[in-house]
C-alpha cells in the first residue's frame, strides 16, 4: 500500500470508530493539516451522506519539527488544537533552541 492509501484507511478507520480527535504529526506546517481536513471531509461524505450524518471529528496537530513551530499562527487557524512535544524536539533540534518553545 502506499502512504496516501494508508492515510485515507486510518481516518476511514477513525470516522468508523466515531473519534472525537485526530491527533496528526505535522512537519510542513499548516498544508498538513489543510490535507488532513480535505481526507477527512471526503471520507465524511462518502461514508455518511446517506444517513445525512457528519463525524465531527476534531484534527489536533502536533508540531514535531522547527518548522512547524515557525508556522505556528498558520496552524493554530486551521487546527483545533496543538501539541508541542518537547521531548521529541529535543532530538530534532539543538538544546538551546528547545527553551523558547
Amino acid at each position: 500500500m502506499r502512504d496516501e492509501e494508508i492515510f485515507v484507511r486510518d481516518v476511514r478507520f477513525c470516522l468508523e470508530n466515531d473519534v472525537d480527535y485526530i491527533i496528526h504529526s505535522v512537519y510542513k506546517g499548516h498544508a498538513d493539516i489543510n490535507e488532513l481536513k480535505k481526507v477527512v471531509a471526503s471520507e465524511n461524505e462518502k461514508m455518511f451522506k446517506e444517513k445525512g450524518v457528519v463525524n465531527e471529528v476534531k484534527i489536533v496537530a502536533k508540531l514535531e519539527n522547527e518548522e512547524a513551530i515557525k508556522d505556528i499562527e498558520e496552524i493554530l487557524n486551521v487546527a483545533d488544537a496543538i501539541m508541542i512535544p518537547r521531548g521529541v524536539l529535543g532530538t530534532v533540534l539543538p538544546i538551546e533552541k528547545i527553551s523558547w518553545i
